[in-house]
């Protein structure tokens, strides 16, 4: 009776189905993550047009509490509500919250555990802003439509966070951290320097003695232990003892 082929290649081992990585052997990114960090680019974009419809009310009100600062001279109230003033940190800030974020959002996606704490709290955070836009909103009416939107992508985004694969995955790439990037194999895989059940060896390869479970062979004892004596052999042949 044949064989069935060996499906394996000469020379290669069938992949350890207790990991599901990648051929490098980094556990592969899964879909809860990626669509949540992609729904977080999103969030991010939708924050920066926001906060261009609201510069105008935030730096008025920030104009207003400088006034009314006291001890402060004209000259500092001046250049510290001018318009290129105001500018320049108005666009500082916001690329440097932008930069932040994107940060946070990469680190989840490789895998970083505190990084996908973070970005569910932001997100919880961005879908109660986007709420309480909808009924008291300040600055431009137009602004509201990218904090709805953003809040609606923060919404999607921290329940994928939340989700078990999700944690799974970031604990499997902090395994693969801990170990340098070469994770060991699944308990028991090969067996005993055995193929798995239903597989054969590689074509010229095969286990070394000792490493694949065979029973121990059968031990007869040393056939010149028992030779017969010579009084025996007179005996036998009808001689006197």
């Amino acid at each position: 009776m044949s064989q069935p082929p060996n499906p394996w290649p000469q020379g290669s081992w069938p992949p350890d189905p207790s990991h599901n990585k990648g051929e490098s052997g980094k556990p592969t990114l899964v879909n809860s993550m990626a669509i949540a960090t992609e729904l977080w680019l999103v969030v991010v974009l939708c924050q920066i047009i926001a906060s261009i419809g609201e510069y105008s009310t935030v730096t008025q009100s920030f104009r207003d509490s400088v006034r009314e600062t006291k001890g402060a001279t004209a000259q500092e109230v001046d250049l510290v509500t001018s318009s290129g003033f105001l500018v320049g940190v108005f666009v500082v800030a916001t690329a440097i919250i932008a930069a932040v974020s994107l940060l946070i959002v990469w680190l989840a996606r490789t895998g970083h555990n505190w990084a996908r704490l973070v970005l569910s709290f932001f997100s919880a955070f961005l879908v109660v802003q986007a709420v309480l836009a909808l009924f008291g909103g300040n600055g431009a009416t137009w602004a509201m439509i990218p904090t709805v939107i953003g809040g609606v992508a923060a919404l999607g985004a921290a329940y994928l966070l939340l989700q078990r694969e999700t944690e799974t995955y970031c604990k499997a790439m902090a395994t693969y951290r801990k170990s340098g990037g070469t994770p060991p194999p699944g308990p028991g895989w090969p067996p005993n320097g055995g193929p798995p059940p239903g597989q054969y060896f590689p074509h010229g390869q095969y286990p070394q003695q000792g490493s694949y479970p065979y029973p121990p062979q059968q031990q007869y004892p040393d056939p010149n232990r028992y030779q017969p004596r010579d009084d025996d052999r007179r005996d036998d042949s009808g001689g006197n003892r």
